[in-house]
């Protein structure tokens, strides 16, 4: 039940970070800077973090034995830079969903996971014990990146110019392995899963404004802000991803749990490329293809083989 739950968890995870990629690409598009969407998304989620933080005693216990592990090297400082990952998937997010479409977008995202998971589990990272390459996990890795290229094929008609746009959620992707991983050492230490969310969104936050101040100093203006509410609630669908997998990534390990995440976003961003599309978006055979084909490699990769 504790396995099956974790799993859950992180496929509602996967659909979380679609629901912040469509709404952050929405608000980047209309005021057209993906640099302040990004840092309105980063500035919601830790708003409603320090609100949580204040009036929870366990997030207080936990911040406390975040610093001591910081202090005493138990924790590397440099773990703090899980921030920076996710400033630059929701940068990325902001930049491209406008112009891929949701589904699109996650290929890139998936790519990088997928390929990224595989070797993060067979070296071990953070609080993750290395994890044998079985036939199961090999395999499930090779149908995801088979179900990546049919989306991109299914994509290309409508990508066109915008191809190379693909390499910004490739990049996040290839790095949230390690995010995840970094994010799950201080959960560990914390005991208490806001901890780790309110150490990315802080440092998040801190890059996304030095970047903002700069991009403002040398002349980068905005669009008028839309009235719509929902546009700025990217950053809590962010806190939710980076909650989730700082908690289920110790039962899962990272290939897995980003199989699972993959699962989330693909089914999540086919069914909003078809009730709220963008303009780059498009739902054919060849995307349903890839959705389904995605599931199988999550199927695959939790296969165990008996032991004699």
């Amino acid at each position: 039940m504790k396995r099956f739950l974790a799993m859950l968890g992180a496929f509602l995870g996967g659909s979380a970070m679609v629901m912040q990629s469509r709404v952050n690409g929405e608000l980047g598009s209309r005021i057209d800077s993906g640099f302040v969407a990004a840092l309105i998304s980063f500035v919601g989620g830790l708003i409603i973090l320090v609100i949580v933080a204040a009036v929870s005693p366990r997030t207080h216990r936990g911040i406390r034995s975040a610093i001591a592990g910081f202090r005493s090297g138990e924790i590397p400082w440099w773990y703090l830079s899980a921030g920076l990952v996710g400033a630059w998937y929701v940068m990325s997010q902001s930049v491209a969903v406008g112009l891929l479409g949701v589904a699109v977008f996650t290929v890139g995202g998936v790519a990088g996971q997928t390929i990224s998971g595989l070797l993060v589990d067979r070296m071990g990272f953070g609080v993750l014990k290395p994890r044998g390459v079985t036939v199961g996990r090999v395999a499930g890795a090779i149908v995801a990146i088979v179900a990546v290229s049919l989306a991109v094929i299914s994509g290309s008609e409508q990508i066109g110019s915008r191809v190379w746009l693909l390499i910004l959620p490739f990049i996040g992707g290839c790095l949230q392995p390690f995010q995840q991983g970094m994010a799950g050492a201080i959960q560990r230490e914390s005991r208490d899963p806001v901890t780790p969310t309110l150490a990315n969104f802080l440092a998040g936050t801190t890059a996304l404004a030095i970047v903002c101040a700069v991009a403002f100093a040398g002349g980068h203006r905005v669009e008028a802000f839309p009235t719509d509410w929902w546009v700025y609630a990217g950053g809590i669908f962010g806190a939710v991803f980076i909650g989730v997998g700082a908690v289920v990534v110790h039962e899962l390990g990272t290939l897995l749990m980003g199989l699972l995440l993959i699962a989330g976003q693909v089914v999540t961003a086919l069914f909003l490329d078809v009730v709220l599309p963008t303009a780059g978006s498009a739902v054919t055979l060849w995307s349903v293809a890839s959705a389904l084909l995605t599931l199988l490699a999550v199927v695959l990769s939790t296969l165990r083989r008996r032991r004699r």
